[in-house]
């Protein structure tokens, strides 16, 4: 509920928002999930984007997304173009058998 208000008042500025929204400024979302379970593709989905988010490190800096492929950060920050409200953390999640 709290993200389909802020998706439908972040794009209308002459909106009265209320004053909690405009406190929090970003929501951070923490996903968990197998690796290639199709994270990105549902965030990609609740954005209303096809394109790829951008990752920064926790100094701020863009980390290129090739070599993160499979390993993850949980202190890096995901943001679409799109949606700059929303911050992202992508954990490595929980695998069948394997080190936690």
């Amino acid at each position: 509920m709290i993200i389909r208000l802020y998706q439908r008042f972040s794009k209308l500025s002459h909106i009265y928002l209320p004053p909690w929204i405009l406190q929090i400024g970003r929501f951070r979302i923490l996903v968990i999930g197998r690796a290639n379970a199709g994270k990105t593709t549902i965030l990609q989905r609740v954005c209303k984007t096809r394109d790829n988010p951008e990752i920064h490190n926790s100094a701020g800096e863009k980390v290129d997304i090739t070599m993160l492929r499979g390993l993850h950060d949980i202190e890096n920050e995901t943001v679409f173009r799109s949606n700059p409200g929303f911050v992202f953390h992508d954990s490595r999640g929980f695998e069948a058998g394997g080190p936690f």
